[in-house]
């Protein structure tokens, strides 16, 4: 069996939509149980409250 051009089209195709959804899965996973299921406030820094005292 040899693959033509419209075959490997099929293919290249079906293999882009499987590994995009595969990575909105993934992140919305990682999303919810990783990083917490509310997403951080606008104004919050992604690392953390501040450690300056303010001296």
């Amino acid at each position: 069996m040899s693959l033509n051009g419209i075959d490997m089209l099929v293919i290249f195709t079906w293999g882009t939509l499987v590994t995009f959804e595969l990575s909105w899965v993934c992140d919305a996973l990682i999303g919810k149980f990783v990083m917490g299921k509310h997403p951080s406030p606008e104004g919050a820094s992604a690392q953390g409250p501040s450690t300056e005292r303010g001296e």
